[in-house]
């Protein structure tokens, strides 16, 4: 028979992806300014009930890609056509993520993660 847990479920982690290092408050502080100058969150539709979100931020050097994620996770991808390195985090990783900056950062990425989390 099925048991109930009483821990909440907030998505499926892939291994591998975790943080090694936690982050501080100053960490989170540089993280939503970061992002404010450089990153990107959006929405994916796996179906029609269904959203993937997004967390990424790009750069040419990836010295401060690897910091971000030995702090909140994630992974680091190379894209040639645009010769630059990009730090992504998805998921209930992602959704985390913007939670947390989401009062710290402008009314411009206000409105972006508003819009990827709940589609408004």
């Amino acid at each position: 028979m099925y048991k109930k847990s009483n821990k909440a479920h907030f998505g499926y982690m892939k291994k591998g992806l975790e943080r090694l290092i936690s982050p501080t408050l100053k960490d989170i502080y540089w993280l939503a300014g970061f992002y404010d100058g450089e990153g990107c969150c959006y929405a994916t539709r796996r179906n029609e009930h269904s959203r993937c979100i997004r967390f990424t931020i790009s750069q040419k050097d990836p010295e401060k890609l690897h910091w971000c994620k030995a702090r909140f996770g994630g992974s680091i991808h190379y894209a040639k056509c645009t010769d630059s390195y990009f730090w992504d985090a998805t998921g209930p990783r992602a959704r985390g993520l913007v939670m947390t900056i989401y009062p710290l950062v402008s009314q411009r990425r206000q409105g972006q993660i508003r819009k990827a989390l709940y589609g408004t």
